[in-house]
């Protein structure tokens, strides 16, 4: 009984330890398992990839579930790094909504989008294509008279009282009252920023700086134009700075728009220094216009008297532009016997690069031909360099009523041919009005 109840002891035993050795294997496997699920779990709730730390791969092992349950708030802020991954767990298959993403290879590259620049330049004027709803005043050239300064704003509003049609009139100045007193609709305020709307002070710096501050504006006022009339008076602060800068910046932006600067030149009483200035904006500007048109103010001495006032001397002046913009725009709007158009101007003053001479003469009764050419080719007013000796390009246009004749319109042409150059090219025109019966009006365009 002795030996019996000593083998029943060591069995017992034994069945003690084996229990608590398996015992002790269950519990370090679960540990095991807890320490590794934080890593590994992930729910469709929560954004795919997410890294496993224990292999270094954003992609799931294989082998584990995709979703199991949640651990403790406790338990899921322990981050463990289990040494080898748990293989006892069974695979289960991916849900049939869970797309996994391609391999990394396939994966598309991204790249940033360009940003749109917020300020677009405008783009030269392209003509509208010709359809069957096409009207031809959509072909119409369109001409522009810019009037820069307070000389420039004064000849726009001589022009716009004289009811010349067909333009389209802007005025630019650093002085906001002058722009008050314009009579054209399109203003533009130059270097608001920089001058507060008081004006240059005669500093041509200060009109250059005013006129790029506020180039987007003008440019974008004046890309769509064909041919473009800069009146502005040199000398002053704003017309001497800020006309070179519009003319450049308009070229940058449309190299087939026709330039043309009318401008004056100051009195001799307003000083050496004045004319130095005046001389050194119009260098500046001739390098980039395709003509200019110098008016001096000392000659509105030999064309007044005692009794002109100021106001109609520099009216005298101001009709010199009126009288060369009226001479384009009568040329190509109104219909003639024989034609002539935008491309004909161009012809005659494009890339001519020095003084060009603008003349209307009208004369009627006996010799009426010759004496209204003679006012057109000598225009008091104009630089003494302004002549049409030497012309290389020269546009005559004569308009009369019903009752002109063919020899009349021979001597108006052919004593204009005997002034210009030889070989110049001369584009000739000629147009019926029938209200201008007894009379006859003769307008000449030439460029050295």
């Amino acid at each position: 009984s002795t030996i019996a109840e000593t083998r029943e002891r060591e069995m017992l035993a034994s069945k003690l330890v084996s229990r608590t050795i398996l015992t002790s294997t269950r519990l370090c496997s679960q540990r095991t398992v807890l320490a590794a699920r934080p890593a590994l779990l992930w729910s469709r709730s929560q954004p795919y990839p997410v890294s496993f730390s224990h292999t270094g791969s954003t992609r799931p092992p294989s082998g584990w579930a995709q979703q199991g349950p949640r651990l403790p708030q406790a338990q899921q802020n322990t981050q463990r790094t289990p040494s080898t991954p748990p293989t006892h767990a069974a695979p289960n298959p991916p849900p049939s909504n869970f797309a996994r993403p391609p391999p990394q290879h396939q994966q598309q590259q991204h790249t940033r989008t360009p940003v749109a620049p917020t300020h677009i330049p405008p783009q030269p004027h392209v003509p509208p294509p010709i359809t069957p709803e096409t009207t031809f005043e959509q072909f119409i050239p369109k001409i522009c008279v810019v009037g820069v300064g307070g000389a420039g704003g004064n000849a726009v509003n001589h022009m716009i009282s004289g009811k010349l049609e067909g333009v389209q009139f802007i005025v630019a100045n650093t002085d906001a009252q002058a722009l008050e007193q314009s009579l054209s609709t399109s203003r533009i305020q130059l270097g608001a920023k920089l001058t507060h709307g008081l004006g240059a002070g005669a500093n041509p710096l200060v009109g250059k700086a005013a006129a790029e501050e506020t180039t987007p504006e003008i440019i974008q006022k004046l890309s769509s134009a064909n041919m473009v009339f800069l009146a502005a008076g040199m000398g002053g602060g704003t017309g001497t700075g800020a006309s070179p800068i519009i003319a450049r910046e308009l070229r940058k932006i449309n190299k087939d728009v026709l330039l043309i600067a009318v401008v004056t030149k100051p009195f001799k009483f307003e000083g050496m220094r004045r004319m130095r200035m005046a001389d050194t904006g119009l260098a500046e500007l001739a390098q980039h216009v395709d003509t200019m048109i110098v008016i001096s103010n000392e000659k509105l001495l030999s064309v007044s008297n005692d009794q002109t006032t100021v106001t109609d001397a520099f009216g005298f002046a101001d009709e010199v532009l009126h009288a060369g913009v009226r001479t384009i725009t009568d040329l190509m709007v109104v219909p003639g016997t024989i034609n002539l158009d935008y491309s004909d101007v161009r012809t005659v003053l494009a890339d001519m690069k020095g003084e060009a001479m603008m003349g209307v003469g009208e004369a009627e009764g006996e010799d009426r031909a010759l004496r209204a050419a003679n006012d057109a080719i000598f225009n008091p007013l104009l630089d003494s360099q302004a002549t049409i000796k030497g012309a290389r390009g020269v546009l005559i246009n004569v308009t009369g009523g019903d009752d002109i004749t063919l020899h009349e319109v021979d001597q108006a042409a052919s004593s204009i041919q005997r002034e210009a150059d030889p070989e110049a090219n001369i584009i000739f025109g000629q147009c019926l009005d029938p209200s201008m019966r007894g009379r006859m009006r003769v307008s000449v365009v030439c460029a050295k």
